[in-house]
């Protein structure tokens, strides 16, 4: 209804000549073109001129020269005042004359390249006020030229009815730019309210087309910029730039494109670009030139932005922007509206009310509808921001639900926590008490245990018969397993609380490896198996780690190998793994083997692969068990590989660091020294582990070793090599030729007398009876231990070519070295073990003092000096702890302070912790062992 309002109002439809009928007035119109630089019209030939089609002609874009004669009749006998109005504002240079039968006279100049003031009326359009004579006809030239659109639209006035026109007109303007700058007005409120951009473009694109719109209708030369002749030519580009430049960001941030459009988003970034290209280009453009470039930059911009807007519209419609199908539609009639303007523009279409007001119809359509569209994003705002209120609201509610229900929980928590602790409280107190109760039998039953075991070593010192030997070493056997016993039951307690801590300290790895393999060479010995260890050159000589767990897992898998294996050999291999800072060791035995399904409860707790196992060999079944758990704390694993009557391997690996300066192993050492390898070396067995001892250990070392199988060859060998018999030959002999029979003691004898540069050594087991062996071939061999070890057999070699036989078998009677010369002192309150201390230390040629108490022992080493006290840890009076720390304290009375080696029957970590605390670093776990005390006088004095 506004719309037909508009194109049908009184003045948007008006004749050529308004109020005055045909019979009072006429007037005719013709024109010509010309050329730009043609100034005289008067010879034209009237042939040549046309007429004009209509009343409101438009030529398009020309810079030809127009010009119109209008013939103007006066029907009456009176005077008509008149006014002459070219209705199109935008022409550069009107030049009117006036013609009579005299001749033709210039009137007036006119155009919007001259400053507003120069106009006869001050009126936005061209206004010529005329008084016509009665009865007379009157010629009027136009000389137009322009650089816009070329177009005469003329009108001719009665003066009355021009005023009241021009009343409606303005009413119309204002109206109409009334409507632009409340919408800016309205909009710019929102913007600062919302903070939204969208609203702030959108003002800046209403305000520059209200300036256009004044520009293009001649309102804006009228009021606001009269005398400037330049910026009213170029301010029509500049605010077509403009214009551009708000509506593209105004739908860049009204759609989002930047979110949900990046491929549009960068389009109307470069239409941003040509729009500021276009507003700087029109201060800088020659007019002449500017407003054809204007026109080509304008058209394309209008259609590249509209045909974007449009695009952009129909797409964030398509992908649900409601609000969408507003914008769509305000672009879509102002390309309507444009278009049209367009075409009357460059002369498609004649100029009339329609084509003049399109333009400004269309955009109070456009902006109505945008501002539908800018009102729905507000309204799709406040409804998802009352949905968010909303679900705020039910989360303020589920929150205030959760927080009552996490309240309940917390206090059924805290109920629960509560007696929680007070179990681990109860556990604790159950643990502690269960560790100080093992602590106190331990200390119980290692006492006198102690006395037994240390009574049946001193025995062994002394002259028994066979049956007596026989029971000691009942007794003593008995001993050591309920010992074992007690170990595994406190080692799987500790490791069950997780109280099990390892050691790291620097230990020869090749040292203890062979002396856990020696330690179990008796039992090997005494079952007619072979035993050996073998190592990996490659590894290092000390390490880093814990050596008594290490120790302890060996140990375990080399006494359950001897245990179970019957016959045939049980060796230890140690080699380094792929895996760097990774060591292997398997131990693998000739035995009855494993089946599966009794390998699955070997790590167990408890148990044994079979029940009879237990009746038969005794134990626990805690070994493996805690040996899985050590090995698990080094950070490694244990397996086992096992057929039934194949044998078994057990096995497993750990990790280490390697300790600095480790890496000049004994057996290099040993290779820079050639002493041992001045005679030719043979050996005469068949044993399997003793052969690959001898090989690997004359593979690493670089000497030769020849191997027999019986003596009588190598004496055939010997007797056919005349080379041979000119050098020493040093031959070992296993202990297994003499007892096989395959040593003729009448061919050894022959043979020794003819070759007296052999020297024969027979390799011995640690128990065999020297005397008897020797009797065998009337003393032509010596005797030593068989090795279990590389390093025994180059330790051999070098200690039987440095030392005479004599010198070597004294070695070998001398077991504990001479200490005489050390004053000791033994702190004990149990006269047992009073006696077996004392009587090891015997074996030492030591006599030592004994305290029978701490403060006895304090005293005595306040006014005496002594080397090393042996240190009991529980004593009436004052225990062991307290003295050790009152004697540190003080120091020795002469000569420095003493060596103390605490004496425990204690086997819980704290304990070690707390000596350790005050500087004592040395601990003897009863019961105590010879071997125990020879350790620490080497640890002490290494020399």
């Amino acid at each position: 209804m506004f719309v037909i309002v508009l194109l049908f109002s009184p003045w948007s439809v008006a004749s050529a000549v308004e109020n005055y009928s045909a019979a009072q007035l006429s007037y005719e119109v013709h024109y010509i073109t010309l050329p730009p630089d043609c100034t005289s019209h008067s010879a034209i030939d009237d042939s040549e001129w046309l007429t004009m089609e209509g009343h409101s002609n438009s030529f398009g874009l020309t810079s030809d020269c127009y010009v119109f004669r209008v013939a103007i009749t006066n029907h009456t006998h009176s005077e008509l005042p008149v006014m002459l109005e070219i209705t199109y504002p935008l022409l550069d240079s009107v030049e009117v004359y006036k013609s009579s039968l005299a001749a033709t006279s210039h009137v007036l100049s006119l155009g919007d390249l001259k400053p507003f003031g120069s106009r006869l009326m001050d009126k936005r359009t061209f206004i010529i006020p005329l008084k016509l004579t009665p009865n007379q006809e009157i010629t009027y030239f136009f000389s137009i030229k322009t650089d816009s659109a070329m177009q005469f639209p003329l009108k001719i006035w009665k003066p009355e009815a021009y005023y009241k026109a021009e009343i409606g007109q303005h009413a119309w303007y204002g109206m109409y730019f009334g409507v632009l700058m409340v919408m800016a007005a309205y909009n710019l409120i929102i913007f600062f309210a919302v903070r939204n951009q969208a609203y702030l473009w959108y003002v800046c694109y209403v305000i520059a087309f209200a300036f256009f719109q004044a520009s293009i209708e001649g309102l804006s030369f009228q009021y606001l910029w009269p005398d400037s002749v330049w910026w009213n030519s170029v301010c029509r580009a500049f605010f077509v730039g403009l214009m551009m430049f708000g509506i593209v960001l105004f739908q860049m941030h009204f759609l989002d494109h930047r979110s949900h459009s990046p491929r549009l988003y960068k389009l109307c970034n470069w239409a941003v670009y040509a729009s500021i290209l276009l507003m700087v280009t029109t201060f800088f453009i020659p007019y002449a030139v500017s407003i054809h470039v204007a026109a080509v930059l304008v058209c394309l911009l209008v259609c590249y932005v509209c045909i974007l807007a449009l695009i952009s519209g129909y797409w964030a419609w398509f992908k649900g922007f409601a609000q969408a199908r507003y914008f769509c539609l305000a672009w879509t009639v102002l390309l309507l509206a444009g278009l049209i303007t367009v075409m009357n523009y460059v002369g498609l279409l004649p100029r009339s009310s329609f084509t003049a007001y399109s333009t400004q119809v269309g955009s109070i359509i456009e902006m109505i509808l945008l501002s539908f569209a800018l009102a729905e994003s507000i309204n799709r705002e406040r409804q998802d921001k009352m949905k968010a209120q909303q679900r705020m609201l039910e989360q303020a509610e589920e929150i205030n639900r959760e927080q009552k229900r996490t309240h309940l929980l917390m206090e059924e928590s805290y109920e629960k926590e509560m007696a929680a602790l007070q179990k681990a409280m109860d556990a604790e107190a159950e643990s502690k008490s269960k560790s100080q109760f093992l602590a106190t039998m331990s200390h119980e039953i290692r006492t006198p245990m102690n006395g037994v075991i240390g009574m049946t070593e001193l025995l062994r010192t002394t002259p028994l018969s066979a049956i007596q030997s026989k029971y000691l070493e009942i007794i003593n056997n008995s001993g050591q397993a309920l010992l074992s016993i007690i170990n595994d039951i406190l080692d799987y307690s500790k490791i069950a609380a997780g109280h099990m801590e390892l050691e790291l300290i620097t230990f020869d790895l090749e040292k203890l490896v062979h002396e856990c393999t020696s330690l179990h060479s008796v039992n090997a010995e005494k079952k007619s198996i072979e035993l050996a260890v073998f190592t990996d050159p490659a590894l290092p000589k000390r390490i880093i780690g814990d050596p008594t767990r290490l120790r302890q897992i060996i140990n375990n898998l080399l006494s359950n190998a001897t245990k179970f294996t019957q016959d045939g050999y049980v060796k230890l291999q140690v080699k380094k793994t792929q895996h760097q800072d990774q060591i292997l060791f398997e131990v693998v035995d000739t035995g009855p083997g494993i089946s599966p399904e009794h390998q699955s409860k070997l790590f167990t707790a408890f148990q044994q692969a079979d029940s009879s196992t237990t009746r038969k060999f005794g134990g626990t079944g805690l070994g493996l068990s805690i040996c899985k758990q050590l090995t698990h704390l080094m950070g490694g694993e244990i397996g086992v590989r096992s057929e039934a009557e194949k044998g078994s391997t057990f096995y497993f690996f750990i990790q280490y660091t390697e300790s600095d300066g480790a890496n000049i192993s004994k057996a290099d050492r040993l290779r820079g020294d050639d002493r041992f390898l001045v005679r030719s070396t043979f050996l005469i067995s068949t044993q399997p582990l003793l052969l690959q001892l001898f090989e690997e250990a004359a593979s690493r070392y670089g000497f030769s070793c020849s191997v027999y199988p019986k003596f009588s060859s190598f004496a055939l060998d010997v007797e056919q090599n005349s080379q041979l018999r000119a050098k020493p030959l040093l031959v070992f002999v296993d202990q297994k030729q003499m007892e096989s029979g395959e040593l003729n003691p009448d061919l050894v004898s022959d043979f020794a007398s003819s070759n007296p540069v052999v020297e024969f050594v027979y390799l011995t087991g640690i128990n065999a009876s020297l005397a008897n062996q020797r009797s065998l071939i009337a003393g032509r061999f010596l005797s030593t231990q068989k090795p279990v070890s590389v390093l025994d057999v180059a330790a051999l070699l070098k200690s039987f070519s440095e030392s005479s036989a004599a010198e070597m078998q004294s070695e070998a009677e001398r077991k504990y070295p001479d200490l005489s010369h050390l004053q000791v002192l033994v702190a004990e309150d149990n006269p047992v073990n009073q006696m077996v201390i004392k009587g090891m230390l015997s074996k030492f040629g030591i006599d030592p003092a004994i305290a029978r108490n701490g403060k006895i022992a304090v005293n005595m080493a306040t006014e005496n000096h002594f080397h090393v006290i042996f240190m009991d840890c529980e004593m009436p009076v004052m225990d062991g702890l307290r003295a050790s720390k009152l004697i540190l304290r003080q120091g020795g009375r002469s000569g420095g302070t003493p060596q103390i080696v605490a004496l425990t029957a204690h086997v819980m970590q704290d304990i070690r912790d707390q000596f350790k605390s005050i500087g004592v670093h040395e601990f003897l776990v009863k019961p105590v062992m010879l071997d125990d005390i020879s350790r620490v006088f080497s640890d002490l004095w290494p020399d």
